[in-house]
């Protein structure tokens, strides 16, 4: 099964709401190279069969200008918010280099600009895009509180990627700063207090006098 036909299962159960618009035969130069004949058909007519636009070109950077031009058509003059690369298809990531240090989950800027190698994940990021990296998918569950292996599915909205637990600095220097003061009030009405009985020690009693 394909991600096209798992895509529309979830698209028919109503868990995703939007669909590919495009797809292409993956391997080098996006081509497909390396993939026997027969499945290379497979995957022409799988991606036939979904209605969907095919992406075949004749190179690497071909293939970038395509779904590029894709995104900005698809996006209506709307602003992109986030572009999503899961895995390392090099028509999406360019290099092997993009792929490493590019860091795993969200990227708010790209990574050495000038040590990038051409990619659509790269032409993003320098549009000043975030990046979400879908790689390394056993780190990106520590780091955001998901179980790796669950014994059970996480229900939607559950784990530390959509709540963790943050400390109110701003709450927490104001609780300090009033016991600061309060402990300060205590400690000038506890010494006023003895200089007084100090004082009363001083002053002649009436039978001194």
């Amino acid at each position: 099964m394909t991600w096209l036909d798992m895509e529309q299962l979830l698209f028919q159960k109503g868990i995703i709401h939007h669909r590919s618009v495009a797809a292409s035969l993956g391997g080098e130069e996006d081509r497909g190279q390396g993939l026997p004949p027969e499945g290379i058909n497979l995957l022409r007519e799988m991606i036939a069969g979904h209605g969907i636009e095919f992406i075949d070109p004749p190179d690497l950077p071909t293939s970038w200008d395509i779904r590029m031009n894709i995104y900005r058509e698809e996006a209506k003059g709307r602003p992109i918010s986030a572009y999503v690369n899961v895995g390392g298809s090099l028509g999406s990531v360019g290099s092997i280099l993009n792929k490493k240090m590019f860091r795993p989950g969200l990227n708010r800027s790209p990574p050495s600009p000038d040590r990038l190698h051409d990619s659509v994940m790269t032409r993003f990021a320098k549009m000043g895009v975030p990046v979400i990296h879908v790689i390394n998918i056993a780190r990106l569950a520590r780091r955001y509180g998901l179980p790796v292996q669950p014994d059970h599915y996480p229900k939607p909205e559950e784990g530390g990627i959509f709540a963790d637990l943050e400390y109110n600095m701003t709450l927490a220097w104001a609780v300090l700063l009033g016991l600061v003061a309060v402990i300060f009030v205590l400690l000038k009405l506890d010494l006023s207090h003895y200089v007084l009985r100090a004082r009363r020690g001083l002053l002649p009693s009436d039978t001194d006098k």
